[in-house]
């Protein structure tokens, strides 16, 4: 069983790469995206308080077809379940019961950020996304991530402060089968790079 957490990045041929090097160099919200996985890790007790599902693998910019590139993905299960990281898929839906947690950063266009963490819906349990904390308050209307199951958290990079305003309960997610591919492609990107971040 892990006793610590693992931070991975699929590889996968980039759309960005089409747009030319000023789309391919890193940017600020992908280093927003990659301060925000590392606090978020370090934070997990105290931000999932009660939950039996401590051990936990994340990976950034996870493909899932038809459905986006995710910021971030986690998969966390059951701290009693054995190590699920070498076994089938289908091991990990009876014994670990994993949860899914799908995360779209933005640093300003949360209108936007909000129609593509809507699509995470669809392979993952819950879906949020993420605003630095000086532009929560240019949310405008709350009722509508409600309505859609698209949690909002806000993050101030400079403290690691991560504020959950609206949190969805994990849900199935609208098509099982792209859930348990996105758990695969998750998996197997930690176990090729056990403990990069």
């Amino acid at each position: 069983m892990y006793e610590t957490s693992h931070i991975g990045t699929c590889n996968f041929p980039s759309p960005r790469l089409n747009f030319g090097p000023r789309w391919t160099a890193s940017n600020a919200e992908e280093d927003f995206a990659r301060s925000f996985a590392v606090d978020y890790d370090s934070r997990y007790a105290a931000i999932h308080p009660g939950s039996s599902k401590m051990c936990r693998v994340l990976a950034h910019e996870v493909p899932v077809n038809g459905f986006g590139i995710a910021d971030l993905v986690t998969v966390s299960w059951n701290t009693g379940a054995a190590n699920p990281l070498n076994l089938p898929a289908a091991w990990n839906e009876l014994h670990a019961q994993p949860t899914v947690r799908a995360f779209e950063v933005k640093l300003s266009d949360w209108r936007r950020g909000l129609m593509q963490a809507h699509r995470y819906n669809y392979f993952a349990d819950t879906a949020i996304l993420v605003l630095p904390t000086a532009k929560l308050p240019t949310v405008l209307n709350l009722d509508t991530f409600k309505n859609i199951r698209v949690g909002l958290w806000g993050y101030d990079e400079t403290t690691g402060k991560i504020i959950k305003i609206y949190t969805p309960r994990p849900k199935r997610p609208v098509r099982p089968n792209h859930r348990e591919k996105a758990i695969e492609r998750v998996l197997a990107v930690i176990n090729q790079a056990p403990s990069s971040s």
